[in-house]
């Protein structure tokens, strides 16, 4: 599966969720469910909204090193999603690889 096929079937909620679930990491399972709450959205919008920020801020080394791990991984897709949420829940600010700051 190409990488924007992949994006692409996280901007569905239930696809989002599922693979969250298959992730099978309890604690940011819950970081996603309080961090939903705390914005009034449901975890799956949640997901989308995380993945649509990887998408438009993530540097080219974010994105290299998301390449990388997926190509070793059995199953991509839960490598993409676990990395995606871990940059959405950087603080603004945060100091990427390459040294640079995010917005």
């Amino acid at each position: 599966m190409l990488m924007g096929e992949l994006i692409n079937r996280f901007e569905d909620e239930g696809v989002a969720m599922e693979t969250l679930m298959a992730i099978g990491d309890l604690t940011l399972a819950t970081q996603v469910r309080e961090a939903a709450a705390q914005e009034g959205i449901t975890p799956g919008v949640f997901l989308t909204r995380a993945t649509r920020i990887f998408t438009n801020e993530a540097s080219e080394d974010d994105w290299l090193s998301l390449m990388g791990a997926m190509g070793r991984a059995e199953d991509p897709g839960l490598v993409c999603l676990s990395r995606m949420l871990a940059f959405a829940f950087r603080p603004r600010g945060a100091v990427h690889a390459c040294s640079h700051t995010q917005a």
